[in-house]
């Protein structure tokens, strides 16, 4: 559901934005399974303004790819309601999180509290309930993400995020696509 969200969010992004936070992590459970609508508008890199090409594929043929980014472009902000803590991994000051840090088990788990007075980013959500937030600068992966619980914060509503996959052809890195329903879309999830 968040990742139909997400995509939908991201078609309405126009221009190439910064990125505040990034992770190369696919949203949701599952590994998923990418069609080409159409011709494929390869990137260089992940960005909206690096060079482009395009390369046509089968519309029945799952697309091959290695690498992932997920990117933040615009956060949803937090507040938080009555004091409580959010329980989950500490990555610390940080605008990128790695699959190996996130999968590396050398991130120590934690506990932060939370009050009315501090400054919750919802960045990115991640799978079976757990999100990415930024806590008074300090990013983490909050087991219980803030959006489930109504009584307790107001998230006004969801962050915008861009879905990008690396592309692989005929054995090699062809290029990065935007996975935004115009030209790739998600058609379902392997597990």
């Amino acid at each position: 559901m968040r990742t139909a969200v997400a995509l939908a969010l991201v078609t309405l992004v126009g221009q190439n934005t910064p990125a505040i936070f990034e992770c190369d992590i696919w949203p949701g459970e599952g590994f998923p399974r990418l069609r080409a609508v159409g011709p494929l508008e390869l990137y260089a890199s992940p960005t909206r303004d690096s060079r482009q090409s395009q390369l046509t594929v089968p519309a029945s043929q799952d697309l091959v790819f290695d690498r992932v980014i997920t990117r933040t472009t615009s956060v949803a902000p937090v507040t938080v309601l009555r004091a409580t803590s959010m329980s989950g991994l500490r990555f610390g000051a940080v605008a990128r999180v790695a699959r190996e840090d996130y999968y590396g088990g050398k991130i120590s788990r934690g506990h932060v509290n939370v009050s009315p007075q501090s400054r919750i980013e919802y960045l990115q959500y991640r799978a079976e309930g757990e999100c990415f937030v930024r806590v008074d600068g300090v990013v983490w992966a909050v087991e219980d993400c803030p959006t489930r619980y109504k009584d307790t914060y107001a998230v006004a509503g969801e962050p915008v995020v861009e879905l990008w996959a690396r592309i692989i052809h005929q054995g090699r890195a062809a290029g990065w696509v935007l996975v935004d329903d115009k030209r790739v879309r998600v058609v379902g999830r392997t597990f």
